[in-house]
């Protein structure tokens, strides 16, 4: 009875340890994956590393209070950065993204690929109409946050351009207090 009850400590002291094992592996694992996107924005940014820490600091508070992990925030913002997008408004392209991201239901997934096209909306200089596209996809109403951003864009022609920075404006403009995504991630 008593190798039984002493059994059943060291069963229980093993389960302990490797609890304290396999959280010991997620922490690292995390800082791995941490390190791999917060290095190259430090190395974009080596002119501005305050921009730089500040950003990682708000992708590292907004994966807290969204849906969207840390990895996926960084990476996001890293494509931006890495298209000559200064720290500051990477930070608040991202967040914006996200809020609208989050208020359509979508995922991290959903985030990487969107970043990816206003990155190449950002290199192209101006949106064609598969980006705007895109948007739609994602459960982003593009065209009415256009809309309620400038009257130009009541009536998109064919002629209108859209650039990185309208869609940008118009993202945080429905991002703001009293905006269409304000409360997103509550």
């Amino acid at each position: 009875l008593i190798t039984d009850g002493i059994r059943a400590i060291a069963n229980g002291i093993r389960d302990l340890a490797n609890r304290f094992i396999e959280f010991g592996k997620t922490g690292i694992e995390f800082n791995k994956s941490m390190e791999q996107y917060s290095t190259p924005i430090k190395a974009i940014l080596y002119d501005d590393v305050e921009g730089a820490n500040q950003l990682i600091d708000s992708m590292r508070k907004l994966s807290k209070t969204s849906v969207f992990d840390v990895t996926s925030l960084l990476s996001a913002s890293q494509q931006l950065v890495a298209s000559e997008v200064s720290a500051k408004d990477a930070e608040a392209a991202i967040t914006n993204l996200a809020k609208s991201l989050a208020y359509a239901g979508k995922s991290d997934d959903e985030l990487r690929r969107m970043a990816q096209n206003l990155n190449q909306i950002k290199n192209a200089g101006k949106a064609t109409a598969q980006d705007l596209k895109q948007f739609v996809y994602a459960g982003v109403p593009i065209y009415k946050l256009l809309a309620d951003y400038s009257d130009e864009f009541n009536s998109i022609s064919k002629s209108t351009v859209v650039t990185f920075e309208d869609i940008t404006g118009a993202l945080a403009l429905a991002g703001e207090e009293g905006g269409r995504f304000f409360d997103a991630f509550d």
